[in-house]
């Protein structure tokens, strides 16, 4: 029961591990959302923003044809400092992400590890009581084979022209066409 419930315990941490998996994913990816929507409303501000300076009236066109490429360098170097701080933050996330899917990762081959070594050690108790039961099973039957040798004889060869008479005793001959066998034989009374 104790690997059961083991490999119950070892289920459940499998799964929080997971769900923490996923949340952390989900925090981040909303995370990446949240930067993505505040980047696409900066960038439809300065959308905006370059319109607005393209449509200044003609009068101030002369003058502001020195300052245009500049507006426009310097907007660009903002919206670059941005997209860049934008993506640090996302290389961050990214990288945390991939730290703890890594430690999860660590984890369920450890847990894996974990259960092969379980699984092994079941299969040699089991192979250890398999052959504990044959070793004493073996060890019974040479007993009890050599006791039954020792105390019943399998062989009994009789060499003697005169006729052998047994009493109390029940006796198979084999072969008995050369055996004569007399029945009604008077016990005669045993001395010692």
């Amino acid at each position: 029961m104790t690997e059961q419930s083991d490999i119950n315990n070892l289920e459940t941490e499998l799964q929080i591990f997971l769900k923490i998996i996923e949340v952390r994913g989900n925090e981040i990816n909303d995370k990446m959302v949240k930067y993505k929507k505040e980047l696409d409303g900066q960038l439809i501000t300065l959308a905006n923003e370059n319109i607005l300076l393209q449509t200044i009236p003609t009068k101030l066109a002369s003058e502001l044809k020195d300052i245009i490429p500049k507006i426009a360098a310097e907007l660009d170097i903002i919206n670059t400092e941005k997209l860049n701080l934008i993506n640090d933050c996302y290389a961050v996330n990214l990288q945390q992400q991939t730290q703890a899917i890594e430690r999860a990762e660590s984890k369920v081959k450890q847990l894996v590890q974990d259960l092969d070594i379980m699984d092994k050690k079941r299969i040699t108790r089991f192979f250890l009581g398999v052959s504990v039961s044959v070793i004493v099973s073996v060890f019974a039957s040479v007993a009890a084979a050599s006791y039954m040798m020792q105390t019943f004889p399998t062989r009994v060869v009789i060499n003697k022209p005169e006729n052998i008479i047994l009493n109390d005793s029940d006796v198979s001959l084999w072969g008995t066409d050369n055996v004569k066998v007399l029945k009604n034989v008077q016990k005669k009374s045993k001395k010692y």
